[in-house]
């Protein structure tokens, strides 16, 4: 909400803000820089000026920036629909799927919350997939404007690189060529075309790779009182998804160009990229989720996939206090009524959460391991054949 503002006004959205008088409510009074690439500070920016030729109301902007996340979310069910059944899936898996999107509760608490996710998801699933069909140019465009909206698929990219130099080493330079300039022109031509300056966002280039925290192994950190930030000796564990992403990369099977080989190991990057990094964000699952869910279907992966990724993560989410904060609009005083909440039971409140993370990373090693086998799903008359 903030960065649309600042953006509108000729502002940098990724310059520290008080917007406490300008939206009426002190929640605006600690507003940051804006924590993503530009084009959904652009967004945000559309949004705000739709709002304020209608009215001055801030529900109403809310609810508009709501609007796209509604949507993807929808097309997401459909996309993962259609992608079982076009990938060889039947009709009633088809339909699981699209009901496991569609009405996932932490998809629907993350839209709530404003969380971008899903926009990812829904470029990103495509992406894979016209990798299968030799769409060399849209697969660069789609998953370079998912990065773009948030990076948490960067794992991806290696995917594509070995997918395309199948075909041929040419082939794999122009997806890199197309998906180098595709994000270029999203996020670093804005800086220079509203004149903002980089300076915070490149003094800040690690701050997700050195705090500890969230879904990670290091949720426990918090308990120590010392806040998120990894002391520097403790610094190298931000950066253990890297060779830990690497080291899977290495271990997946280099045959298969068929959809669902890709699916899998688009499954299996995401799902070690998120398992080892030093801090996890519960919305970055839903980036991960149609890959389970289209996977799940087509009997490549179990039924119960999905809900051993995402109740662990709800759960985390819940003892966050994730669902009260969304009344912050209603109910300026929030912040407070929940510190005062925390300071009576806060310990055993961290602890709770802590221990969320564990069923997560249980499932998220199983399903990482399942995704770098074969794969292949037994079609129903065969399973019945069995």
């Amino acid at each position: 909400m903030s960065a649309g503002w600042l953006v509108a006004h000729g502002a940098n959205p990724y310059t520290p803000a008080d917007l406490a008088g300008v939206f009426g409510n002190p929640a605006f009074r600690s507003a940051t820089s804006f924590g993503y690439p530009p084009p959904w500070a652009l967004v945000s920016t559309l949004a705000y000026l739709a709002a304020s030729t209608i009215s001055k109301s801030v529900f109403l902007y809310n609810f508009l920036l709501k609007l796209p996340l509604i949507a993807a979310n929808l097309a997401l069910a459909f996309v993962v629909r259609e992608t079982a059944l076009e990938s060889g899936g039947d009709e009633a898996g088809a339909r699981r799927a699209f009901a496991a999107i569609l009405l996932n509760p932490l998809l629907i608490l993350t839209t709530a919350w404003g969380q971008i996710d899903a926009v990812v998801a829904l470029l990103a699933l495509p992406a894979v997939l016209l990798l299968s069909r030799r769409a060399v140019a849209r697969s660069a465009i789609l998953l370079a404007l998912a990065c773009s909206i948030k990076p948490t698929v960067l794992p991806l990219i290696p995917l594509a690189l070995v997918a395309t130099s199948r075909i041929s080493f040419s082939t794999s330079l122009r997806w890199l060529a197309v998906f180098a300039a595709t994000v270029a022109i999203l996020c670093v031509l804005p800086f220079a075309a509203f004149g903002w300056s980089p300076g915070i966002v490149l003094s800040g280039w690690n701050a997700h790779f050195s705090t500890a925290g969230g879904l990670s192994l290091l949720a426990f950190f918090e308990l120590l009182g010392k806040g998120y930030a990894l002391p520097k000796r403790l610094g190298f564990l931000g950066f253990v998804w890297f060779p830990a992403v690497l080291a899977y990369w290495l271990a997946l099977p280099r045959t298969g160009g068929d959809s669902i080989s890709l699916l899998r190991q688009g499954a299996g990057l995401l799902l070690v990229f998120f398992l080892t990094r030093s801090w996890l964000s519960e919305p970055n699952l839903d980036a991960l989720a149609p890959f389970v869910a289209v996977l799940a279907a087509l009997g490549v992966l179990g039924e119960g996939s999905l809900p051993a990724l995402w109740i662990p993560a709800l759960c985390f989410s819940l003892l966050n206090f994730s669902l009260p904060q969304l009344l912050f609009l209603i109910s300026p005083d929030i912040g407070s009524a929940l510190d005062a909440v925390d300071a009576k039971f806060r310990v055993p409140r961290l602890v709770a959460r802590s221990l969320c993370v564990l069923p997560w990373q249980v499932a998220g090693w199983r399903l990482a391991i399942s995704c770098l086998g074969r794969g292949e799903r037994a079609v129903s008359g065969e399973r019945r054949a069995s």
